[in-house]
């Protein structure tokens, strides 16, 4: 075999290799940053959850009212550096974009979609109610 043919045998190995190795780096890099996720848990409380329980005690029922109006009743819990804030009665929902990219969809299935202007593309799972979320 000549030597140009190997080299462009080689050529051609080299973009095949990478035309693998890039969509898999991508996929496993979601996959790690979705892990991470299940492993931390949810966010910490907004700001506005540690101001309504500033001035109560321990398990006195608080409120917290958002800036779009959405009244949110909870009760006054220490949080894991000690401060009170306001945990939901009944924690919000998952934001509906994230049913809505899994609806008519099984368990495993890719799911995309937008929240305001930020895109996302992840796999429809169950959540504890068992409903269909895109995470």
């Amino acid at each position: 075999m000549s030597r140009s043919n190997t080299q462009r045998r080689q050529r051609v190995t080299l973009m095949l290799a990478s035309a693998v190795a890039l969509p898999a780096t991508i996929y496993l890099a979601r996959t790690a940053h979705s892990q991470v996720a299940d492993i931390l848990g949810p966010p910490a409380p907004p700001a506005i959850a540690f101001d309504v329980c500033s001035l109560k005690a321990s398990t006195q029922t608080c409120e917290v009212l958002f800036t779009d109006g959405t009244k949110m009743p909870g009760r006054c819990e220490s949080s894991a550096d000690g401060r009170l804030f306001c945990r939901p009665a009944a924690p919000p929902g998952p934001p509906p974009e994230l049913l809505k990219a899994c609806e008519g969809k099984v368990e495993g299935s890719p799911c995309s979609g937008k929240i305001v202007t930020t895109s996302f593309q992840a796999t429809c799972r169950k959540d504890i109610s068992g409903r269909q979320i895109c995470r």
